[in-house]
């Protein structure tokens, strides 16, 4: 066994420049980790440097096998605390042979979110605290629980220290350590209410890279487990009764909220998260109704309710964040077993990337109190650019938030045929055009044209491919009418523009 330990720790820097890199991906069930590793010449310091791969669908339930191959796109890299020197970890989404994101892939709609540019201001935080339960691996029971009996009651073991109330600490420090050295952003550890069950957080991490380090966080955790001869089970209620569930407490803010008036912006965005609460639950993991009871530090599945220092609310406000007003707020709803991609996408899309808009109406309202103002004509070339630059930024924001609502609907598959939200976006679009092209200067600014013509060409397309309008948008400007109005503007070739329209599946 020595023999194979020296083996294992061989430093291969001392010999050769060549690397070995262990390509991650998430399997057909949405939470199972595949692996495979490849030689690589050297060391590498940006995914861009590697090589695409394929792997064998057919095999892991993502593709017939009649044509079975999938490819990896290599999307972050990590030190790999198994072979250390200069081995990484490479976390992965997949494709087809064509290009196309296959079904289990929910990194490439999220990534279409979070690239952005308003999205990319916001500035965009998440701390996710991953929950997870170690068993015993022949008899699939919590460790440290005797076999087909049951411990003490819950009160000693959150946080717990001692052989009688703490199972599993050395693989606990054993994963914390290696996420350390892999450059995740853990942030702590912890025991649980339950024996036998931990938690890691991860955070805070910025946009698309909160996944990532969530995913390979679990693929570390698997692999010690592994080694330990231990299972660890992500699942949202692995032992039912009076026991507590296991979920994955998602801590966020944007630059609005941790700025001065944050407060009024999350209570806002938890309003939001109210009215979208089925939708939501539908997102954030499997077995989440044998969890979200209404017990055991849960709201009820079936309703949305939220408090300051309230752990039986759905959205958990910090004292420190209302005393400070400003800060984050934790939606506790999601499941130890979701996937951080789609939550990270939920949570940014609520706020609505409200703040470029906001500034841009702030910039624009100057002109409107000019209008009729016989000096305003000659109002420095400076201010007429300064408007048409916040007019542009307005109608590239409303119509950029339509992309937001109609890519959040890809990522969650959603089977819903219609999307209002994605509407009233783009007729606000049409709206502020109409409101704020009061002076020639504006009217006539290529720059202002081009995203005007975006947003009807976009709202026609939508609506063509549904077919209908939206009771509540019944009665504005038909599809026909729109057609109409893109024909006044010959100054553009509308029939040279292609826009890329999310379809949901």
């Amino acid at each position: 066994m020595s023999l194979l330990s020296d083996l294992i720790n061989l430093n291969l820097s001392e010999s050769t420049e060549k690397i070995i890199a262990e390509y991650i991906w998430i399997g057909g069930s949405g939470m199972d980790m595949r692996s495979k590793a490849r030689t690589l010449p050297g060391p590498v310091s940006d995914p861009s440097e590697l090589p695409k791969w394929n792997y064998d669908g057919s095999s892991t339930g993502q593709a017939p096998g009649e044509d079975s191959e999938v490819i990896l796109y290599p999307q972050a890299i990590f030190n790999d605390p198994f072979r250390r020197g200069n081995n990484i970890l490479v976390m992965c989404d997949a494709y087809t042979p064509a290009g196309d994101p296959i079904p289990t892939n929910k990194r490439h709609a999220a990534a279409k979110i979070f690239s952005n540019p308003d999205v990319v201001a916001e500035e965009t935080w998440y701390g996710i605290e991953q929950e997870y339960t170690l068993l015993q691996k022949e008899v699939n029971w919590p460790v440290g629980w005797p076999i087909g009996g049951f411990p003490g009651p819950q009160g000693p073991y959150y946080c717990g220290t001692g052989a009688d109330k703490a199972f599993g600490r050395d693989i606990v420090d054993a994963h914390y350590k290696a996420c350390l050295y892999a450059g995740i952003n853990i942030s702590g550890i912890n025991g649980e209410v339950m024996p036998g069950q931990w938690e890691f957080q991860v955070g805070p991490s910025v946009g698309i890279s909160a996944g990532d380090e969530v995913w390979v966080a679990r693929y570390i955790l698997e692999r010690i487990t592994e080694i330990a001869g231990v299972v660890v089970s992500f699942d949202p209620k692995p032992i039912p009764g009076d026991w507590n569930g296991a979920g994955a407490h998602t801590n966020y803010s944007t630059k609005s909220m941790r700025e001065d008036g944050g407060y009024e912006v999350i209570k806002k965005a938890i309003e939001k998260l109210s009215l979208k609460h089925k939708e939501h639950i539908a997102a954030y993991g499997e077995g989440n109704e044998r969890r979200l009871t209404g017990k055991h530090e849960t709201a009820n599945i079936n309703t949305f309710k939220w408090g300051v220092a309230n752990r039986g609310a759905s959205v958990r406000v910090g004292r420190d964040t209302e005393k400070a007003g400003k800060g984050y707020f934790e939606d506790r709803r999601p499941a130890s077993n979701m996937d951080p991609y789609i939550i990270a996408a939920n949570l940014l899309h609520i706020a609505r990337v409200k703040a470029p808009q906001n500034v841009s109406r702030g910039n624009l309202v100057p002109s409107i109190k000019e209008k009729g103002n016989k000096k305003s004509s000659g109002a420095p070339m400076t201010t007429v650019r300064s408007r048409q630059s916040a007019l542009i930024i307005l109608l590239q924001s409303l119509n950029a938030l339509s992309l937001l609502e109609m890519t959040k609907a890809e990522l969650e598959e959603s089977k819903v045929p219609y999307n209002s939200e994605a509407e009233s976006a783009l007729r606000e679009c049409l709206s502020a055009y109409n409101e704020f092209v009061t002076e020639k200067s504006l009217s006539d600014a290529p720059g202002v044209k081009t995203e005007y013509l975006l947003c009807l060409k976009h709202l026609v397309d939508l609506i063509s491919d549904n077919k209908t309008l939206s009771k509540n948008q019944s009665g504005n400007a038909s599809l026909q009418e729109l057609k109409d109005e893109i024909k006044t503007l010959p100054f553009f070739a509308a029939k040279n523009m292609v826009l890329y329209v999310p379809r949901s599946s």
